[in-house]
């Protein structure tokens, strides 16, 4: 199945946002309770990104929807 451009980009975006606050995978899988293979996998573009699960890693960035 081919992957959503809302998740290409949101990989693009969840990636820089954590490396930019210097933290792990493990470190946001920790903050905002989605799981380490989770996080990685919408890294690596396995599997569409689901609008519900950006919202958890927002909050685990400590940022909001809008500046995602």
């Amino acid at each position: 199945m081919p992957i959503s451009e809302f998740s290409k980009q949101a990989a693009t975006t969840l990636k820089e946002l954590r490396i930019k606050n210097n933290l792990s995978i493990e470190e946001l899988a920790e903050k905002s309770g989605v799981s380490v293979y989770k996080i990685k996998s919408m890294e690596n573009l396995e599997h569409d990104i689901k609008f519900s699960t950006v919202f958890r890693l927002c909050e685990g960035l400590n940022i909001s929807m809008y500046n995602f």
